[in-house]
Parts: structure tokens; C-alpha cells; sequence
């Protein structure tokens, strides 16, 4: 359908006039919308922040509010940590001066144990030494930071908050505890063991038999059943603080009146006893101990034991058959206090002597293993009771070696440096050709290798009626009878065999110090006689027990003093490294701060050269929606005009 035409003279209009809608409201919204993002912007110049409120940008709110959590926490980590470092430089601190007055001590100590101090100069030492101990005492209690002690023992591990979350924490460990009565080797402990006697089957024969302390001390050799050996195969197994110590092998005999025998013990050659009504046990013992306790004889019965005398007076014997091995040529053997020896003092070995006259010979055949050099000892005397003074000859081998006269009191001869060769050789002593009734007396006549002579274990002791032998270094007692029996030579009850060693065995004992018990284990511990538990004394060797008064107490003072200055050494080496790792928290604490702050502002902070543009934006648009508000405004007044026609 056309439309119509227009009418003629009629006038177009862009847009219509209407009273009922006012062409004003878009160019108000226009200027609402520009007063408002400007607005914003003033805000977002004025705060220097791109999110001031939730509306102008939620997420990005919720963000930063966790990034600045993160950050506070991390502010107040790195205090925190400032703090620990504060907290170890105090006690570390305090530690020096610690470590200052035990140097001072130590060299006290040292000074006290030497022997040129007297007691005075000892107590003017102690005295100085006891103003020190009071000050490290001092130290130890009065050392505190923010009201926390740190040097009285109080002070344990203690976790410090370092980071911003929860965990997040670095521990200082426990501080020592640096008073006197705690500083040293307050946990140094001795531990003794008596041990039981040792018997047949106490021998180490491998590995896992006896193991001390963790260490086995076995060392591929086989170790007899005997105290001493046992004794020095602990202490070669090195182990710390432990020292075996073998007992005194003690064997107590008793004497049951008989005949004369022979015995050997610890195998060193066959020993007479004789009982003709003199004093046995005195004499078993000085026999015993001419063979074990001197150089080894090569003579056999120097003393002169052997054999049988009549009856006193007339307690002598001519030219005797029983006195072996000697051979009597017009000499013989005499006992104290007999026809021949009145007058004399008694013999200086045992009970009986030899004696020699005119032309007798008295002599024995003897073996040399080495050759070498020997010497030749004995004791000589003149008969008192017969005016003459007998010469005796010395004759080795057909040999005069040396020509002696006896004396009035029985006189020592020695005859040193003669030359010997393996094998067999002959002794002889000469009577000298005096009057048939000259008489010189020959005791303790000993032949032994030259120079000084390990002594033998065994010594022999007169208990008063009885004999009792003692190996001091623990060794066994081996005891062989020959011939008599063990009572009759004052030794019974001693463990002895026939033809066979009979053995009397000792024990170890064992004596620990350390900062542990002894422990003992190994499949033959028990055997060994040292199955029982060990008695353990905590020693408390500490700085405030120091005793310079004397020169042991000064002495374990040192030890005590040494290990003070290792605790304090460790103690301050620990809060050294903990300081380092300290400022090093700090730095990783401080750096992770940067990093988030920076996030942060990355997020809310405003940015000045957009908010200006757009600030500047907001006012040309505010400007321009203005004027259309006024042109719109007087749009109205032209409807009026033409309704008023």
C-alpha cells in the first residue's frame, strides 16, 4: 500500500517532540557513568591502591588478602629469629667467660701437681681456684634472656617460629647445664668385677668367648688357663678405661710331721725337705725361695736339705750316701747346734751345711744348655770350736779357679765371670792341707748365668708352722711331689700331684671407667670367672669437687678440668653453627618477604599513569555529557513556546 505523500509546506522533523519522555536522561546517565569512573580514579590517585573495596575486584581481593597474611607472617618470622640469634649470642657469651676461668683453673691445677709446692703454696692455689668455681657457678645460674635461664641445665630443645605457617620453625637445641656441680664428667662411672678362681677350662681357644665392652678378645692366639695370661690378653685387646688386674695366687699349706721328700714347683728343679726335728716350714720356705727368687741354679740342693741327720748332738754325717746329687770325699753334712757346730752361728740357708777338711772333696756334676758366662756364689765359715782355719780350693773341670780361708763368721764369696760350654762340667771344693780337724762349713752355694735374672713368681713364706706360696703376678702354682707327701714338706692342702703337676689357679679382676657400665658377655665369660655382674659407683668427677690441696687431687683435677673445657668447646661450636643457621633463616625469611610484597603490589596497588589518563578521560566525558544535559534541558522550554503559541 503507498504511503501518503507529504503534504505540501509541511516541515520535517529529526525527533519528535513528546512531553511524556525527557530527552535529557541519556546524556545524565552519559554524565553519571563519567562522574563515576572519574571518582574512581581520584580514589584509586589519592590511596595509590588499584582495589580499594571488594566491588573493584573481588578475586583479586581474596588474593591479596592471603599474599598480605603471608607477608605480616613473615615480618613477624624474621623478628622471631632476630630474637633466637639474640637468645644463642647470650649464652654464647656467657660460655666464654666460662671457658676463661677453667683455662685460668686448669693452669692452677697444673701448677699444684707439681712436687715443688708445699702445703702452703697448695692452699694459696685452692684458694684462688675456689673464687673461680663460685663465678662460673654464678654464670651458669644468673645467664638469662627475657627472664629464660640458659646455662643452669633448664634450658631444653626449643622450637622457634621462623616462618609465616604453622611448622615452620627451626630448633635450638638443649643448652648445657654449666654450674660447677654439673660441669666435668658428672656421668663418669667406675665399674669393678671380682672375678672367680679360674680352673681348667678357663682358656680362650676363639673368637666370641669373651667379649668386653663390645670389643672380643680374641686375637687369634689361644690363651692358657693361667691368671696373669688371661690378665694380659684383656688389657692387649685395647679397649678404653678397662684394666684387667690378675691376683695374687695364694696357696696355704699345713705340716704333718714325717720323713724327708722332694718336690717340684713351677718346674724348677727337684727341692729336699728334711724333717730331723728342725724347723721345717722356715726351711722348706728359705729353700724354695733360694731356687724361685734368685737367678736359676745349676746346682742342685746348694743349701744342702737333702738327706738324714741323727739326733742332735751328734747331728752330722760323714760321708753321706742320701745327699744327692753331691758326692762327699772325707767330707759330710752337719744341722745346726751339733759336735761340730757349736760355737757357730746357725747356717745362713735352711738347716743343714757341708763341711770340708783336710784334703776332702766336696762335689757335683751339672749341665750347661747355653754357654756363656757364669757365676759362682756361697757362703763359707770356720769352725769355732777347733782353732784351725781351713783353706778350700774352688775346682771346676780340674781347674783351680779359686783359693779362699775361712772365717770366723760366716762370710759371702762370689767368683764372677767363669766361662762355661754346653754340656757337662764338675764343681769341686778342696779341703786344704791343714790339721785333720780344720773344718770349714759350705752353704748356699749357687751356680747362675752372669748378670741380672728375671725373678721367679713363687715366694715362699713360714706362716708360723705351716708354708704358703704367693705368685704375685697371678701366675699358677704348680706343685709336683716327687717323693714325702705334701703335708710332710708343710704344704698341704695345696693342689699337687704325683709324678704330675698339681694346679693352684688365681683370678682376674676387672676395673672400669667410663660413662657406661662394664658389660661382659662371650660364650666362656662364666668359665673365665667372669660371669658375675659388675658393681658400678658413678664417680661425679666435677668442677666443683676440685681439690688443689693435694698433688693426686690436683692431678685428677687436670682430667676433670679437661673434660669441662670439651663440653664448653662442643656447647659453643653447637650454638655457632645454630647462629649461622640462624642468619640464614633470616635472609631466606626476608628475601621470601620481598618477593611477596612485591606480588602484592602487583595486584593492588594502583597504577598512577592509567588512573590519571583515566581520571582525565572521565572529566573531558563529564564536560561533554554536561552541555548535552543543558541542551537537553532546553528542549523543554521550546515545547512551552509553542503550546503558548
Amino acid at each position: 500500500m503507498a504511503r501518503n505523500p507529504p503534504v505540501a509546506g509541511a516541515c520535517p522533523t529529526a525527533m519528535p517532540i513528546s512531553i511524556n519522555r525527557h530527552p535529557a536522561a541519556a546524556p545524565a546517565l552519559a554524565l553519571g557513568r563519567a562522574q563515576a569512573a572519574g571518582a574512581r580514579a581520584t580514589e584509586q590517585l589519592a590511596s595509590g591502591r588499584r582495589i580499594n573495596r571488594a566491588a573493584d575486584d573481588a578475586a583479586g581481593l581474596a588474593v591479596a588478602s592471603s599474599i598480605t597474611a603471608r607477608v605480616r607472617g613473615l615480618a613477624v618470622g624474621s623478628r622471631n629469629t632476630l630474637d633466637a640469634i639474640s637468645l644463642t649470642q647470650t649464652a654464647e657469651g656467657a660460655l666464654g667467660s666460662v671457658a676463661g676461668n677453667l683455662q685460668r683453673l686448669r693452669e692452677l691445677a697444673v701448677q699444684a701437681a707439681n712436687a715443688t709446692n708445699s702445703r702452703a703454696d697448695r692452699a694459696a692455689l685452692h684458694a684462688e681456684a675456689a673464687q673461680l668455681i663460685d663465678e662460673i657457678d654464678r654464670i651458669g645460674s644468673a645467664t638469662r634472656f627475657n627472664g629464660l635461664a640458659l646455662l643452669d641445665g633448664s634450658f631444653a630443645a626449643a622450637d622457634f617460629q621462623v616462618g609465616a605457617d604453622a611448622g615452620q620453625t627451626l630448633q635450638v637445641g638443649a643448652l648445657a647445664n654449666v654450674r660447677a656441680a654439673a660441669l666435668g664428667n658428672p656421668l663418669a662411672l667406675s665399674s669393678t668385677l671380682a672375678g672367680s678362681t679360674l680352673t681348667a677350662a678357663s682358656t680362650i681357644t676363639g673368637p666370641g668367648q669373651l667379649v668386653v665392652n663390645g670389643v672380643d678378645v680374641w686375637r687369634g692366639v689361644p690363651v692358657a688357663a693361667d691368671a696373669r695370661l688371661l690378665a694380659d690378653a684383656i688389657n692387649a685387646a685395647g679397649i678404653g678405661g678397662l684394666r684387667a688386674t690378675a691376683a695374687a695366687t695364694v696357696a696355704v699349706g699345713t705340716y704333718s710331721a714325717g720323713a724327708s721328700g722332694e718336690f717340684n714347683l713351677n718346674g724348677q728343679g727337684a727341692q729336699r725337705f728334711e724333717h730331723g726335728g728342725l724347723a721345717a716350714a722356715a726351711a722348706i720356705a728359705d729353700t724354695v725361695n733360694l731356687v724361685n727368687n734368685g737367678p736359676i741354679n745349676l746346682l742342685t740342693d746348694g743349701g744342702f736339705e737333702d738327706g738324714t741327720l741323727p739326733a742332735a748332738p751328734m747331728n752330722y754325717l760323714y760321708e753321706p750316701t742320701d745327699q744327692r746329687p753331691w758326692s762327699f770325699s772325707d767330707t759330710g753334712v752337719t744341722g745346726n747346734h751339733s759336735a761340730f757346730t757349736s760355737g757357730n752361728a746357725p747356717v745362713p740357708q735352711g738347716a743343714m751345711a757341708a763341711f770340708v777338711q783336710m784334703g776332702g772333696v766336696l762335689s757335683q756334676t751339672f749341665s750347661v744348655t747355653h754357654a756363656g758366662s757364669y757365676d759362682l756364689a756361697f757362703q763359707m765359715v770356720q769352725r769355732l770350736n777347733h782353732g784351725f782355719a781351713q783353706t778350700v780350693d774352688v775346682v771346676i773341670d780340674g781347674q783351680p779357679r779359686l783359693q779362699v780361708t775361712a772365717q770366723p763368721t760366716w762370710t759371702a764369696i762370689s767368683l764372677a765371670g767363669i766361662q762355661l760350654g754346653a754340656g757337662t762340667h764338675t764343681i769341686a771344693f778342696v779341703g786344704g792341707n791343714i790339721v785333720s780337724d780344720g773344718t770349714a762349713f759350705l752353704d748356699d752355694i749357687r751356680l747362675a748365668a752372669s748378670g741380672v735374672q728375671p725373678p721367679r713368681s713363687v715366694v715362699a713364706s713360714d706362716n708360723g708352722s705351716d708354708v704358703t706360696l704367693t705368685a704375685a703376678d697371678g701366675s699358677n702354682i704348680r706343685l709336683n711331689m716327687a717323693s714325702g707327701s705334701a703335708g710332710m714338706a708343710g704344704l698341704g692342702g695345696v693342689a699337687h700331684g704325683v709324678g704330675s703337676d698339681g694346679i693352684t689357679y688365681s683370678h682376674v679382676d676387672l676395673a672400669y671407667e667410663g660413662n657406661r657400665p662394664l658389660t661382659i658377655t662371650g660364650s666362656k665369660a662364666a668359665a673365665l670367672g667372669l660371669g658375675a655382674t659388675p658393681v658400678v659407683v658413678r664417680r661425679n668427677d666435677v668442677v666443683a669437687g676440685i681439690d688443689l690441696t693435694s698433688a693426686a687431687g690436683a692431678t685428677r683435677a687436670i682430667d676433670t678440668l679437661d673434660g669441662a673445657l670439651a663440653t664448653i668447646a662442643a656447647e659453643r661450636a653447637s650454638l655457632g653453627a645454630t647462629q649461622n643457621r640462624l642468619h640464614a633463616a633470616v635472609s631466606a625469611t626476608q628475601g621470601a618477604m620481598l618477593d611477596a610484597q612485591a606480588a602484592l603490589g602487583r595486584i593492588v596497588d594502583a597504577d598512577v599513569g592509567a588512573a590519571t589518563c583515566e581520571r582525565t578521560r572521565a572529566g573531558i566525558v563529564q564536560q561533554a555529557a554536561l552541555a548535552m544535559v543543558a541542551q537537553a534541558n532546553a528542549h523543554a522550554s521550546d515545547v512551552l513556546r509553542l503550546l503558548r503559541g
